[in-house]
């Protein structure tokens, strides 16, 4: 069986990174095919994030408690959409980004896709070097309970990463979320992500990669 889902949201969680909350939010305008819808989770009290995701139509949800993990699961809650794809606040999107996530989730068992993550600007060759050990490391582009080291994959950052990605909201009925004593503001500051890809494969799910599906990052 087969599905086409037709609607995305795209969820950006920021904390204090207010110019590049306005840049990221200036790339989601020019996306082709447009978001349906843009959430932003803000997890300080600064008032001027409600601004700027007023000026970009974007429905704007405050999350008091820190953590990216919480604001992740908090914009996932608050998106109506078939998908929901992660943005990080201060990446940029390339205006097919959507397009080219959207495409594997034909087949029903794909429950995440992943994308490359680019520099964004960046001065010297060492900022190269950086992103290309912390994001572009050999990922694979099908990983399924039937993948030979399916658990190390998973585990081990080779699926993708969470500042590009995108779940079906379903995957919420399945699986508790992401795991809140992990990421960004946590007590382990990282691996949410990979802790969930394995979480979903787990369960019967499959986790594909598509480096056409490009966003841009800053490499410090």
């Amino acid at each position: 069986m087969t599905s086409e889902p037709r609607t995305v949201a795209v969820v950006v969680c920021t904390r204090n990174r207010l110019a590049e909350l306005e840049r990221c939010l200036s790339s989601l305008d020019s996306l082709d095919p447009a978001p349906d819808e843009v959430i932003v989770v803000n997890s300080a009290g600064d008032e001027t994030a409600r601004k700027i995701a007023a000026q970009h139509a974007a429905k704007y949800v405050y999350a008091p408690v820190p953590g990216l993990s919480h604001a992740r699961n908090v914009g996932a809650a608050s998106a109506r959409s078939d998908l929901i794809a992660y943005l990080d606040d201060d990446a940029v999107a390339d205006r097919r980004w959507i397009a080219r996530l959207v495409a594997p989730f034909y087949d029903d068992r794909v429950m995440v896709v992943t994308g490359r993550i680019d520099p964004l600007d960046l001065p010297n060759a060492i900022g190269d070097r950086y992103l290309e050990i912390a994001f572009q490391r050999a990922f694979v582009g099908c990983v399924d309970r039937e993948t030979l080291g399916w658990f190390w994959l998973a585990n081990t950052g080779h699926i993708g990463v969470g500042g590009n990605m995108m779940l079906r909201r379903e995957a919420f009925q399945h699986w508790p979320g992401f795991d809140t004593r992990l990421g960004r503001g946590a007590l382990i500051a990282g691996s949410e992500e990979h802790c969930a890809f394995f979480q979903l494969i787990d369960r019967g799910y499959r986790c594909i990669h598509v480096p056409e599906a490009v966003v841009s990052h800053p490499g410090v």
